[in-house]
């Protein structure tokens, strides 16, 4: 299903680099850098900037002077800032232009008889003639300090080129600084006016992430309590903060330093344990080893959608851990559980869970032993995804074994691509922190068909759905089906027939009304026969429950904009096809002309239609007329619906009327095709199976059969059913 593909091993790689770094001549004086022998485990990642920079640092014994900065692009180390001294860093961060640095370290220090760690951050100029200048605050928490670079998509944001902003972490308070500077003539600048602070962002803070790739803040802190209210309550607030460089508008007296895109309040079960709350991406690359108690993670998905992800503390002698999506476009909260993938050992620590995305769906994953697929993305609403903890179908990681987890961390290192349209298959990486081995996510498509050994109808069909909607791949899903009907087709359940005709219906009129539209008016079209989440629904899946809620109170700020997380809930208003779980809401107007009864019949279930004439009179008409008759009937039905909707895109809902009855039709004839292709070597009894749930299937949606189906259908059954069986297919048919 998925192909881990080692992309770089850090730690060889960062050795290697290190017999030839680069940087100014002025930190180059040791004589021992070319061609020196460098250790392997000597090196911690510190620091993680846009575009693939990573900050690190050679550490002895934990202890650094010298700090570099890797291009993962150039695949270049250079050194960038000596200390005087050597010390303990715990976090790092450059400016855009690479002029300042910041950083944060961490000092033993005696309290009576006692020793307790003392967090002190520092802001200093990359140059010769450089200064280092303390922010004045010592904690006994953690410190962080991290450099606001412009946005990706807008290069005139922060930050401009007189000063630098900063955010500053301590002690659960974010605070945002500007500090200002001038060039110096041998290049390099000089810091004018020390760090002046703008703006507080949260305090206090329980839980934050920092967006380097867009720029954006995202900070959990708890709700204010209203008077009277059940203090027990965990209740929070999730907010999201950019930090837009904008001239001050008519309304504005001063520029805007920072602005809040949405906000939203969540109820979120946290523990005792605390959680780390300066998760900036630093990773020390000789082990890593902190045991896990929760783990919280924002992953972005195509088209702005959203979710918070929550791996709760792990409850002792349970079989599973407990896991919260807040899928914030949907408005929705998903629970499950994962389960743990060993016999209980209390020497072996629970695994951090890897929440990323692929192919617009979002992936829960352990390597080796857990994947979950939560089909959540903008096209529709969210729905069971494929889940396997069969070992045998899960990639593994080189070295280990069952007792011991692998450390999978998220890690983009790969240049941003926001995919509009299409799949969002390619650059989801991810950092195995034992081995220092950076892996990057994609479909093992050459493998799918091993799912298809399984005998799990519902997985084939959630398969064949994301290989049609999210992977998009047409020779894929042909390759699929045709190994399934030569193959397995015992495991070919109706279920499957119905997903290909409606999932590949609704691509195909997708990749035709892109070419004529931009209002998406193929969102109201049936997309997948799986049957989608909702507000009120508990549903299992093997043996992890899934609980759904809703997400209240959800805030949209006006200066959020277009890239505020918000789906409109498009799939109420999807039209109601027999075999897909859709809802329309939209009334029908009168139609007219009536058809014969069964051809009326027909089309009634279709389009969910009440009789209208319940006492016509039994027509004269052919066959032939009747069927030419009831299309056009079918079209003028259909445009109906779609003006009650779209009443300004008369000429597309025309087109969506005339074109998709022959899409479906198409589909139809393409199964058609695959299951005769197919038929070397499979036994009658099969052969019949799979045309009696073909049938099924075009029965369920209520389309009509190939010209030639009858007549097969009829004589397999002659051979293979007994005599007063078959009459009563033969009936039917």
């Amino acid at each position: 299903m998925l192909r881990l593909s080692p992309i770089i091993g850090l730690r060889e790689e960062l050795a290697f680099r290190s017999q030839s770094i680069e940087g100014p001549p002025y930190l180059l004086t040791k004589p021992s850098y070319n061609g020196r022998d460098q250790e392997i485990n000597s090196f911690t990642i510190i620091g993680h900037e846009r575009s693939g920079l990573l900050i690190v640092a050679e550490t002895d014994d934990l202890l650094t002077q010298e700090i570099y900065h890797y291009d993962f692009g150039k695949k270049k180390l250079e050194i960038i800032y000596k200390h005087p001294e050597k010390i303990q860093l715990v976090g790092c961060s450059v400016n855009e232009e690479r002029t300042l640095i910041a950083f944060t370290i961490k000092r033993r220090v005696p309290n009576n008889y006692a020793m307790e760690d003392l967090y002190e951050s520092f802001i200093g100029e990359l140059h010769v003639k450089g200064g280092c200048y303390p922010m004045g605050v010592r904690t006994n928490v953690g410190q962080r300090v991290k450099f606001l670079w412009s946005d990706v998509d807008n290069p005139n944001t922060l930050p401009k080129k007189s000063m630098a902003y900063f955010l500053y972490f301590f002690e659960e308070i974010i605070n945002l600084y500007q500090v200002t500077y001038k060039s110096r003539p041998d290049g390099g600048v000089k810091i004018t006016v020390l760090p002046t602070l703008k703006s507080v962002l949260g305090k206090p803070f329980t839980w934050c992430e920092w967006d380097a790739k867009r720029g954006y803040l995202y900070v959990i802190m708890p709700r204010p309590s209203k008077q009277g209210a059940n203090k027990s309550t965990q209740e929070f607030m999730l907010r999201c903060f950019s930090f837009p460089d904008k001239k001050p508008s008519i309304f504005e007296k001063e520029e805007k330093d920072v602005t809040l895109v949405f906000e939203t309040c969540l109820f979120i079960r946290l523990h005792n344990s605390k959680m780390d709350p300066l998760y900036l991406n630093s990773f020390n690359l000789n082990s890593y080893l902190t045991p896990v108690t929760q783990f919280m993670k924002i992953v972005h998905m195509r088209q702005n959608a959203l979710c918070l992800c929550h791996q709760h503390k792990y409850k002792p002698d349970s079989k599973f851990v407990d896991v919260s999506i807040y899928m914030l476009h949907s408005k929705l909260k998903l629970d499950l559980q994962v389960p743990i993938p060993w016999e209980q050992n209390s020497q072996l620590e629970i695994p951090r869970i890897l929440f990323e995305t692929i192919g617009d769906m979002l992936l829960i994953f352990i390597p080796g032993f857990f994947l979950q697929l939560v089909d959540c993305g903008q096209d529709h609403g969210p729905c069971p995804g494929i889940v396997i903890s069969d070992q045998d179908h899960l990639p593994v990681l080189p070295g280990y074994k069952l007792g011991v987890s692998p450390v999978a961390t998220n890690f983009d290192v790969l240049p941003l691509t926001d995919v509009t349209h299409g799949p969002d298959l390619k650059g989801h990486t991810f950092l195995e922190c034992r081995t220092g081995v950076v892996y990057e996510i994609s479909f093992d498509l050459e493998n799918f068909w091993k799912i298809f050994e399984l005998d799990e109808p519902e997985l084939h069909i959630e398969t064949l759905h994301l290989a049609i909607i999210h992977i998009q791949d047409v020779d894929l899903v042909k390759s699929l089906m045709m190994y399934l009907f030569h193959n397995s087709p015992q495991n070919a359940a109706p279920g499957i027939f119905t997903e290909y005709i409606t999932g590949s219906s609704y691509f195909e009129l997708t990749q035709r009304l892109r070419v004529m539209t931009e209002s998406r008016m193929e969102r109201v079209i049936p997309i997948t026969g799986i049957e989608m989440y909702n507000e009120y629904v508990n549903s299992f899946k093997g043996t992890k429950e899934l609980k759904i809620s809703p997400i209240n109170n959800y805030s949209i700020l006006p200066g959020g904009g277009a890239k505020s997380p918000i789906r409109e809930k498009d799939d109420e208003r999807r039209l109601s096809f027999p075999g897909s779980n859709s809802q329309r809401n939209s009334a029908l107007p009168p139609l007219s002309p009536t058809p014969s009864p069964g051809v009326r019949r027909f089309f009634k279930d279709l389009l969910g239609l009440e009789d209208i004439n319940r006492g016509m009179r039994t027509s004269s008409k052919t066959e032939k007329d009747f069927l030419e008759e009831s299309r056009k009937w079918a079209i003028e039905v259909l445009q109906a619906q779609l003006l009650a909707q779209f009443p300004k895109e008369k000429a597309t809902c025309a087109f969506i009327a005339t074109e998709y009855p022959k899409i479906q039709q198409l589909q139809v004839e393409n199964l058609f095709r695959y299951i005769e292709n197919s038929s070397e070597n499979r036994n009658e009894i099969d052969s019949f199976r799979l045309w009696e749930n073909f049938a099924s299937s075009l029965q369920e949606l209520r389309l009509p059969h190939p010209a030639t189906f009858t007549g097969q259908f009829i004589r397999l059954g002659y051979k293979c059913l007994p005599r007063g069986y078959l009459f009563q297919v033969e009936s039917s048919s």
